[in-house]
């Protein structure tokens, strides 16, 4: 961390702000000591809480063995990451938590990027959601779907975001949660992740709903993480691409700007464009996932808009 940003982050009270951050394990020993460990060399202290998946790898032992002071929740089942999480910012709320520092387990973070991230939230307290710039696990290039995200959302920005010197802060529709940091406010109004969701999307209904409530979400730059995942991706399987094509549906009907008529309206426009796109390309069999996510979605209907209204509440998803 340069000289002249340690004497300004030094001027905030690390004993009146306290931050948890929360990790979601499952069979991740790849990467756990490194995650961890990044944890507890960042420059600004923070307290550490696992929730592991039902590892199946020696991860809870690992983590027990060798990072003493990281609070351990262990979970018989697979909860997927929303539910999760969910348990790991519900521990952190009873602990009196100001800042919530979310970090998938394939994740590490630079030692001065939670004081960054505090830093700019201080300043510009309507956001909820902040994130740093994401990496690829080469430490060079842009994370691969960090960046897709940026040229989408951001492109007139694009190139200053990647050389600004200082920390700046963007406002996005969207960015994935492999790091973010979450104000109390934030989890007090938006409350956690939406247990409809059991793997992807999560992330996506939680800025929709973020977006909903007037809550900020943002990106910061002048900042860094090491995201170290496979640096494109693959459906692959039947199975994959119908998951991919439920859960695009699902994004859209839990959108809690679109009413239900809207909602309608596109997710069958989708199925009609997606269809015919296909049909006319020859891809019968990603025609045929289009049309079997569609079917699955159409049976979460019920489920869909009970989890809407539970979603418009404060402290939606959340125990504590």
């Amino acid at each position: 961390m340069d000289g002249q940003y340690r004497l300004r982050v030094n001027d905030l009270d690390t004993s009146a702000l306290k931050v948890f951050s929360i990790v979601v394990v499952y069979n991740g020993m790849k990467w756990l000591n490194k995650c961890l460990e990044s944890l507890e060399k960042s420059d600004y202290p923070t307290s550490i809480i696992v929730v592991d998946n039902a590892s199946s790898d020696g991860s809870q032992d690992f983590i027990r063995n060798n990072f003493p002071n990281v609070t351990l929740i262990t979970s018989p089942d697979n909860l997927g990451f929303g539910r999760a999480n969910n348990l790991g910012i519900d521990r952190a709320l009873k602990a009196g938590a100001d800042y919530y520092f979310l970090l998938n387990q394939d994740a590490f973070i630079s030692p001065d990027v939670i004081y960054k991230l505090i830093d700019v939230h201080l300043r510009h307290d309507s956001f909820g959601i902040l994130s740093p710039m994401h990496f690829a696990g080469d430490e060079i290039q842009l994370d691969y779907g960090f960046d897709a995200l940026l040229k989408k959302f951001l492109s007139k920005d694009y190139q200053k975001i990647r050389r600004d010197c200082e920390c700046k802060l963007y406002s996005i529709e969207f960015v994935n949660a492999a790091c973010w940091l979450l104000s109390v406010h934030c989890i007090h109004k938006n409350g956690g992740f939406n247990p409809i969701f059991s793997h992807y999307g999560e992330d996506n209904e939680y800025t929709s709903r973020a977006h909903f409530k007037k809550l900020g979400v943002g990106i910061v730059s002048n900042t860094r993480i090491i995201h170290d995942r496979p640096q494109a991706k693959y459906l692959g399987s039947f199975k994959k691409m119908t998951d991919y094509e439920k859960i695009a549906f699902m994004k859209m009907a839990t959108d809690l700007r679109d009413s239900s008529l809207v909602i309608t309206i596109k997710t069958v426009w989708r199925l009609i464009r997606e269809l015919a796109y296909n049909l006319l390309h020859f891809k019968l069999i990603r025609s045929l996932a289009v049309l079997s996510g569609y079917i699955q979605f159409a049976g979460k209907i019920p489920s869909i808009m009970k989890h809407r209204k539970l979603a418009g509440k404060s402290g939606s998803f959340l125990k504590a």
